[in-house]
């Protein structure tokens, strides 16, 4: 009879990654080498819970872990880590939202200025429609006239 032990702690250092990206029954995963105390472990990420394209930038972190049942440690969700990368990313998210919403204000303003030049061109041409009206009526009523007199002489 031999006893296992098991880890139980919640957080280690990310060495290296041994397994990259697989494919296994429940989604894609990646396995990695983490120290805590001198010790090495492996530590399973999920893709579903854990991004596997940060794994590379966060070698040599310090990242929290939860132990499985005998099966060794597996990487808390990503929303629950404390690391730079975190952070970064998220500068970099409201940097690209306060972009995205610029272009959109800008967006915005020069359809309002298209709009404002649509509404002068459209008034512009009523008024020389109507004068065009004018116009015709004024030559309708001379060519009116001028039959009518030629009618009575």
């Amino acid at each position: 009879m031999s006893n296992e032990n098991y880890p139980v702690f919640q957080t280690a250092k990310l060495l290296r990654v041994l397994i990259p990206s697989r494919e296994g029954k429940k989604g894609e995963y990646a396995v990695g080498l983490g120290e805590h105390d001198g010790h090495e472990h492996t530590i399973l990420f999920c893709s579903e819970t854990f991004p596997l394209d940060v794994l590379n930038k966060i070698i040599g972190k310090i990242i929290r872990v939860d132990p499985t049942n005998g099966r060794g440690l597996r990487a808390v969700d990503y929303k629950y880590q404390d690391f730079e990368v975190i952070k970064e990313n998220l500068e970099d998210t409201a940097i690209e939202v306060q972009k995205i919403h610029l272009k959109l204000n800008n967006s915005e303003n020069r359809a309002v200025q298209r709009h404002e030049i649509q509404l002068i061109e459209n008034r512009k041409l009523r008024d020389e429609v109507e004068d065009l009206r004018d116009e015709f009526e004024k030559v309708r009523a001379l060519i009116l006239c001028a039959h009518a007199n030629d009618e009575n002489d």
